[in-house]
């Protein structure tokens, strides 16, 4: 079986080397060859996770960029659909939890294999693998389940934004007996998607985030408060100098509130007249939340990133 080690490693060696095509292939043989297999199979999985995320952050550029191109267009059916992106990322979590236990299965089969405490290069190697990927599952995992939230905001806040149009177009052939004042209350269930999911998206979110990369606060996360995430992620430094947290801590906290706590309150929160001002807190939250759970997958496969393929061929 030393062949199949060798191979590997030629395989490692050539991924190594990138795009490039070079004359002369210096290849650092294993001892063994599991150890070479777990390096390959563990660079696969991160490969595999870099092209999940990347698709699930070009699904919430693409949506964007479908739903401004159909800006202008006739008003037709009231919104009662689900978007292309949220079939998308639908799609990436369905298949991520399957794809990455299977190279989890056989990364594991390999290491049953393995034999550990020869301290040989590849054996080093393959345990900086092992152990760089720990958090790898559950971050890309979290994004993936960020993005869905955000999908479901945009999908909520066009909904929305298409009532508020058919009641501010005279031509529309819907809704055309109520007044600008039904919006409130029209609109309300898209608008409680809008404002719920992004304020607790940016709770939950910024909460991990803190817990993860800052070392000044030790957050509980089954008990937290959307103010008090917003103060650890602006004291941290950790929030985008172009997301303006006073925002989200004025606007759509107290839209939170009033939408989730308050029957009284529903039908003057968020009227036709004000619509754009939560529009614009919703926005802010969803970059927030991007930039945040991006920080989060950014942080371990820049470690997986920077590791090699294969053991310095001078310290061999």
């Amino acid at each position: 079986m030393r062949a199949f080690g060798d191979l590997t490693a030629v395989h490692l060696t050539l991924g190594e080397q990138g795009d490039g095509s070079p004359t002369k292939l210096r290849v650092p043989l294993p001892d063994g060859q599991w150890h070479a297999a777990i390096i390959e199979l563990c660079w696969q999985r991160f490969q595999y996770c870099l092209q999940v995320h990347n698709s699930a952050v070009s699904v919430y550029e693409t949506d964007l960029e479908r739903r401004r191109s159909s800006d202008g267009q006739v008003l037709d059916a009231l919104p009662v659909r689900l978007s292309w992106g949220i079939g998308q990322v639908a799609d990436l979590l369905r298949n991520f939890e399957s794809t990455f236990e299977e190279f989890t299965t056989s990364i594991d089969a390999c290491r049953k294999r393995a034999t550990f405490g020869n301290e040989t290069d590849y054996e080093l190697l393959s345990r900086r693998w092992l152990r760089h990927s720990r958090e790898l599952r559950d971050r890309i995992e979290f994004s993936l389940q960020t993005s869905m939230w955000i999908q479901w905001i945009s999908e909520s806040l066009w909904q929305a934004d298409e009532l508020a149009a058919h009641l501010q177009d005279d031509e529309s052939r819907y809704l055309q007996e109520y007044g600008s004042e039904m919006f409130s209350y029209i609109a309300h269930p898209p608008l409680l998607v809008a404002v719920l999911t992004s304020a607790a998206m940016v709770e939950e979110v910024g909460a991990v985030t803190v817990k993860e990369l800052a070392t000044g606060v030790d957050s509980e996360l089954d008990d937290t408060r959307l103010d008090e995430v917003i103060g650890w992620l602006r004291d941290e430094g950790l929030a985008p100098e172009n997301i303006e947290l006073d925002v989200l801590d004025d606007t759509l906290r107290d839209a939170r509130n009033e939408l989730s706590h308050s029957m009284t309150a529903r039908g003057r929160t968020v009227t036709l007249d004000t619509f754009g001002t939560y529009v614009e807190a919703v926005q802010i939250a969803v970059g927030l939340g991007l930039n945040l759970a991006d920080r989060l997958v950014a942080d371990v496969l820049a470690d997986l990133d920077d590791l090699t393929l294969v053991p310095d061929m001078d310290d061999s």
